[in-house]
């Protein structure tokens, strides 16, 4: 199997028989996403930058980010951590897990998704009212998923990201990386297909980021890979590749259009599974913007 992320291009043994087939699939990608700037086969390093640790501190009781002095963020979110808490204890949550929780402008919070008995992965939904409370069902997924990340869009609707589903007749891989994503209506309360990643592994998400123009920075959190999502034109585009891989990391948008990648986990043995003694980092990088 050819690795993606080493070799994205076509030998020219292999350019003469796949050349007609593979103009024809982009430009029918362009035409059903009006994706007009064609995704870019190389992710380029300089996209992202190490910066000084000097240049970032957190506040301990806050949990405030600072760059150069300036806040930038928290690490913590008092309100979506109440609302995480509440919402482990109840019994239709107490033996699932993996499911994401996104804040919507209505004030509810949606559950999405998530792994439960056998393990079965959920494609189930729910609203969340901190106000009651009590929780409403929502819709349907349009895949089950685990894993995945949620983040609410400008436009007040939520967009679910990667994550694991399963397929219990697959013959090679039961528990594949999802491509598609997916947006969450609150005005019609439905979810709708979305684009695909352009490289299915970065479905492992690091972190999640909107960005000041409206779209989402996503970056893998085994590989260090970054996708960028423009809900305008409803396409994924290669955003770079980061110089250090770290899972469990934050993302903050800065006003200029970079963001700042702060802190995560080195995991020694990513493949082989979580380890007990993750490398935690301080280290921070610029994601330049495009």
């Amino acid at each position: 199997m050819v690795n993606s992320k080493t070799n994205r291009g076509l030998t020219n043994s292999m350019l003469g028989g796949c050349i007609g087939r593979k103009v024809s699939t982009v430009l029918l990608v362009i035409i059903l996403t009006g994706c007009t700037s064609l995704p870019n086969p190389e992710r380029p390093p300089e996209n992202f930058r190490s910066i000084l640790p000097s240049r970032v501190r957190v506040l301990p009781r806050s949990g405030d980010v600072l760059l150069d002095g300036q806040r930038v963020g928290s690490l913590y979110d008092s309100g979506l951590d109440k609302a995480r808490f509440e919402i482990s204890k109840m019994e239709d949550f107490k033996n699932i897990h993996g499911y994401s929780i996104t804040k919507v402008k209505s004030g509810h919070y949606l559950i999405a998704g998530g792994t439960g008995y056998g393990p079965i992965i959920q494609d189930s939904s729910w609203l969340y009212d901190p106000a009651t409370a009590k929780l409403t069902r929502g819709p349907k997924l349009c895949i089950p998923r685990s894993d995945h990340a949620g983040i609410g869009l400008e436009d007040g609707s939520v967009l679910l990201i990667g994550g694991q589903t399963f397929k219990p007749m697959s013959k090679t891989v039961k528990y594949p990386q999802v491509e598609m994503a997916e947006i969450y209506n609150p005005k019609t309360n439905k979810f709708m297909p979305a684009a695909n990643l352009l490289d299915a592994n970065d479905a492992d998400i690091g972190s999640v980021t909107l960005m000041t123009d409206g779209c989402v920075l996503l970056i893998c959190a085994h590989s260090g890979g970054a996708e960028l999502y423009d809900p305008k034109k409803n396409c994924f585009v290669y955003a770079g590749q980061m110089n250090e891989i770290r899972g469990g990391h934050r993302g903050f948008a800065l006003r200029d259009g970079r963001a700042l990648i702060y802190g995560g986990t080195v995991e020694p043995h990513f493949w082989d599974g979580w380890t007990a003694n993750p490398v935690h980092l301080d280290s921070a990088e610029m994601y330049q913007g495009r």
